[in-house]
């Protein structure tokens, strides 16, 4: 009885032995895998999202600055009634910019107007 009850213990401890590490391994390993496969994803999906927010943001002010620059503008040389042909030129790449931007059509009507000024002879 004495032996088998040591085989019994012997075996017990053995399979104890074998679970806790299995335990202790196991964790690991699988955290790894999860890491390895899954988050990246997950944690790549989040970051695209952060990324595409954040430019969203950059280009509502890019939007909100250029609308402004472009109202200043054309009220100055429309004040003036003549613009240089560098001023226009300038005027021109900021308006397509807003347009690309998809920013709405409330200063076409204005641009057009700077548009049909005399250009400064001189410069």
């Amino acid at each position: 009885m004495n032996s088998v009850f040591g085989t019994v213990l012997y075996w017990a401890d053995g399979i104890t032995t074998i679970l806790v590490l299995s335990a202790m391994c196991f964790r690991p390993v699988r955290s790894f895998f999860i890491g390895a496969f899954i988050n990246p994803e997950n944690k790549q999906n989040e970051r695209i999202n952060e990324i595409c927010e954040k430019q969203e943001i950059v280009d509502r002010a890019l939007k909100s600055l250029l609308r402004n620059e472009l109202h200043q503008s054309c009220q100055y040389f429309l004040r003036e009634k003549e613009i240089s042909l560098a001023d226009m030129e300038n005027l021109e790449l900021m308006f397509n910019s807003y347009a690309d931007l998809n920013g709405n059509g409330t200063w076409e009507e204005m641009f057009h107007r700077v548009q049909k000024l005399k250009i400064k002879e001189g410069e």
